[in-house]
């Protein structure tokens, strides 16, 4: 008799029916005729990439040869040898920053941190705050780019604007402007670019927005996709596999994680995963983030208010294998009876120089992710 052991993380309401868990381990399935039942094979570990002043990593961002970072309040560049400059001082608040460039049509890095907006030209290193803009939304949740603009969503609204033409140090009426959404009442929770259209969930829908390319205001909402779910967790929005994904709570109160299919979403969250999401108190805090490695795609998310049996580990989906397992590091300094996680270390990530990089959410530290590395060369901060 083959034991089905091969598997991910299911922990049902009656735990004597199902209680499985998989952490720290990656599901590889075989191919359909092999009659193999597959493997666990171990996460990829870290090693320290480069150290940044301050903490946490709160955004990284690589492209044409050039990284960076945001960590504390110093927006950073770092180099392929691990070392780094600083090229600003940004606003700081609890949330992620997020870091967009216009590439060579424009030479400009666009931050948006604490509320603030900033553009870094890549040419002569200027660093702008551009949060004076008339049309700029201040305050700014997230910052975008699409179609050769540069775009920011206001804070608890309905509101977002967008730069003018390849050139994020003016935001007014004459190319860019505001928009407000206009399908639903709900304020919008975050937003995120994919295929050219911008996904606005909101508290209780979602709408999405293409460039249409009128004069007065390029961007209007696709008619007939609003969509009747809404964000739970503002920064659990990803784009992966060529889609959209967050944690979404209906109109009944159902809390789950979804993945865009079309213009419609679908239920990726197994019940027991949507049972530990739902036990948490609030979603406040929660940070998704995403990599593609040896042929799985990741949606990593750390929800600090979910308590597990051996304390809280970050929920994995493996978008390849439709299988979720759970990644964490045991503190012993933590335990009380017995084996005590804490989440995995990660809060975002690029590629970058060749590597997979990412952003510790407690030091300094940005990481090499990799297989090669067998363990998690860490350090613990003492909360």
């Amino acid at each position: 008799m083959k034991i089905p052991i091969v598997g991910g993380s299911y922990q049902g309401l009656a735990r004597i029916v199902d209680s499985e868990r998989s952490i720290n381990l990656i599901v590889e399935r075989p191919a359909p005729d092999s009659g193999a039942l597959g493997a666990l094979l171990g996460v990829p570990g870290y090693s320290v990439f480069c150290w940044l002043p301050g903490a946490p990593v709160r955004g990284i961002f690589w492209q044409d040869g050039r990284g960076f970072a945001v960590c504390g309040g110093g927006f950073y560049e770092y180099f392929a040898n691990g070392s780094f400059t600083l090229r600003g001082n940004v606003a700081v608040d609890a949330n992620p920053a997020s870091i967009c460039s216009n590439g060579q049509a424009g030479f400009q890095i666009f931050v948006v941190s604490g509320g603030h907006g900033y553009i870094f030209d890549l040419n002569t290193s200027a660093f702008t705050d551009v949060s004076t803009q008339n049309e700029f939304p201040f305050p700014a949740l997230t910052g975008f780019f699409t179609d050769g603009y540069f775009g920011a969503l206001q804070q608890d609204s309905i509101t977002f604007s967008l730069s003018n033409l390849e050139n994020g140090l003016i935001w007014d009426i004459s190319q860019g402007g505001k928009a407000q959404v206009s399908q639903s009442s709900d304020n919008i929770g975050n937003c995120i670019v994919s295929h050219r259209e911008i996904w606005f969930p909101g508290s209780k829908t979602t709408e999405v927005w293409s460039d249409i390319g009128t004069a007065d205001f390029p961007y209007a909402p696709i008619p007939g996709t609003t969509i009747e779910r809404g964000i739970d967790g503002f920064f659990t929005l990803a784009s992966i596999d060529n889609t959209v994904m967050m944690v979404s709570k209906n109109q009944d109160g159902s809390r789950d994680v979804v993945r865009a299919n079309g213009y419609a979403f679908q239920v990726v969250s197994n019940p027991g995963i949507s049972n530990l999401l739902s036990a948490a108190p609030s979603m406040e805090g929660s940070i998704a983030w995403n990599y593609v490695q040896n042929g799985h795609a990741f949606y990593m998310l750390s929800v600090p208010d979910m308590e597990t049996d051996y304390g809280i580990t970050t929920l994995c989906y493996d978008v390849s294998n439709n299988v979720w397992t759970e990644r964490g590091l045991w503190n012993p300094n933590t335990a009380q009876n017995g084996i005590q996680f804490i989440p995995d270390l990660g809060r975002c990530h690029c590629y970058g120089f060749d590597q997979h990089l990412v952003g510790d959410r407690q030091s300094g530290a940005i990481y090499t992710m990799s297989f090669d590395q067998k363990a998690m060369d860490v350090v613990l901060v003492a909360a």
